[in-house]
Order: structure tokens, then sequence, then C-alpha cells
């Protein structure tokens, strides 16, 4: 897939600046709600699962479009895609 080229690529009006990565999956038909809802729920499952070490080392959880592409429902040019997409809504 190719990279978000502003001058040519559309942005779905229901997008905005605060738009995160599930949403903008959504938005292009890379993902269903209920799958991003299900990689929010492991996120928050692998967060609370944290020993006090791993807090105390701020370890971080796995990024939502990475739980997307190990349960294959994104690729990883989707997730690639979707993030040039952020970036851009956020600039």
């Amino acid at each position: 897939m190719k990279k978000f080229n502003s001058a040519t690529d559309s942005i779905p009006a229901e997008l905005t600046n605060k738009s995160f990565i599930g949403d903008i999956l959504i938005a292009f038909g890379f993902a269903t709600r209920a799958q991003v809802d299900a990689a929010l729920a492991i996120q928050t499952q692998e967060r609370d699962a944290r020993t006090d070490e791993e807090k105390a080392a701020n370890k971080k959880t796995r990024f939502t479009g990475e739980i997307l592409v190990d349960q294959q429902v994104c690729t990883q040019e989707q997730i690639d895609y979707g993030m040039d997409v952020q970036n851009h809504l956020r600039k």
C-alpha cells in the first residue's frame, strides 16, 4: 500500500486531529469497530497484567496497531497508512 498523499488522497469527514488509529482504520474500512474494540480490550488486559517491576520501569504494552497486525486483522502497510493519516491530521 502506498503512503498517504494529502494532494491526492481524501480523508473521511468524520476524522479530526483528535482521531485515534482505531478510528482511522475503521474510517478507511481496514477494521471494524468490534475488531478495534477487541484489540483495545487486549491492550487493557496487558496493561493490567504488568508486574510492579514492569510498571516501575514504565514498560509499555503493545500498540493497538501491533495487536491488529498480530491478529491478522490489518496488514502492517494498512497500519502505516493509518499512521500517515494520523500524522497529517495532527500537523
